[in-house]
């Protein structure tokens, strides 16, 4: 290496260093304790409490009332066609004694309701005998329960001979445990 090369060095070297030597951050002291300014004045109002007001006095009575006076009628200046003879006034059909009563179902009817509501469950409790629970997802499981609760109210529906409502829980619960049934069955895919 030259000696030039080498004094630069040295000299950059040097002035690198007394930089660094002469060069201090200035810190300023942090007063120990926080003031904190004073809270503003505040403006009491004092509450002022109204004396007890006298009774309401009654209002007047009123006062009689006049009938108000009827206009005069203003002649026609169109004559008016020939009044037609109006037609005689019907009298409305006089209401049924006894109202009818709302029936959902005749007695007929309720029996083959209720025949059907059974094939429904029975067909719904089949198909949930064949549906291993332990192999369902939570998801599976909780229609499961669901299925078996729609059967357990269509009984109770049954026994109060609410046939409708039955027939209606029982179809829910028959279409819920046939697609469980199809969600288990391996081979139905």
């Amino acid at each position: 290496m030259s000696r030039s090369v080498r004094a630069l060095l040295i000299l950059a070297v040097a002035s690198g260093m007394a930089g660094c030597a002469t060069t201090h951050a200035q810190v300023t002291a942090l007063p120990s304790t926080i003031e904190t300014p004073a809270p503003p004045p505040r403006v009491v109002i004092p509450e002022i409490l109204e004396a007890e007001a006298p009774p309401p006095a009654p209002p007047p009575a009123p006062a009689p009332v006049e009938p108000a006076p009827t206009r005069p009628s203003r002649p026609t200046t169109t004559p008016r066609p020939p009044a037609q003879a109006d037609p005689p006034p019907t009298t409305p059909a006089p209401a049924p004694e006894n109202p009818p009563v709302l029936q959902t179902a005749t007695a007929g009817d309720a029996g083959q309701i209720e025949q059907r509501t059974k094939t429904k469950l029975s067909a719904a409790r089949r198909d949930l005998l064949d549906i291993k629970y332990a192999e369902l997802s939570a998801e599976a499981k909780a229609q499961y329960d669901r299925a078996n609760g729609l059967i357990r109210q269509a009984e109770s529906a049954l026994r109060v001979k609410n046939y409708p409502f039955a027939e209606e829980l029982a179809g829910k619960a028959a279409t819920l445990a046939s697609q469980l049934r199809k969600f288990n069955d391996p081979i139905s895919f």
